[in-house]
């Protein structure tokens, strides 16, 4: 009896044991899958905010060095590609626009970028007249991976 009751105190610590480690390890895993599913969310947005904030700032900037004022620009009301458009050739003409962003390993993921005129007194304020900052947010969503969005954004300038 003694030696069936020192066995089963045996096996109850190395069930013990064993659950602990087991737990660790998931928590392990886990985490480090959480890890991989952001740092691809911040990689593709990341892309996505470098290749808008390379393009010209303005239609009426475009492939010119020539100063152009304020009311010159684009309005605000008017933010997005011109009207048949199908080229992405300044800032402004990605206001609104949505892509996948889906990997060879995690799929699901949607980048949405907008494009508001920014304050140049505090370019975190958006502008409700033309000036010459704008603000570019990327948002990148995936409702199966990520558990809230990630913003990524920067303010562009044309001087």
């Amino acid at each position: 009896m003694r030696d069936t009751l020192i066995v089963f105190g045996a096996f109850t610590l190395l069930a013990t044991i064993g659950s602990t480690i087991l737990r660790s390890s998931l928590d392990s895993s886990d985490q480090k899958y959480r890890n991989e599913v952001r740092q691809i969310a911040l990689t593709t947005g990341q892309q996505l905010l470098e290749q808008v904030a390379s393009a010209d700032y303005d239609e009426r900037t475009v492939g010119s060095a020539t100063f152009v004022p304020d009311s010159a620009l684009t309005p605000s009301i008017a933010l997005g590609p011109e009207i048949g458009e199908t080229q992405r050739d300044d800032v402004d003409d990605y206001n609104n626009y949505t892509t996948p962003g889906d990997t060879t390993r995690y799929k699901g993921y949607t980048l949405r970028v907008r494009v508001k005129y920014a304050d140049p007194s505090n370019p975190m304020n958006e502008s409700s007249t033309p000036t010459h900052m704008k603000r570019i947010s990327v948002t990148v969503v995936n409702q199966q991976y990520l558990s809230s969005p990630i913003e990524l954004s920067t303010v562009v300038s044309y001087y």
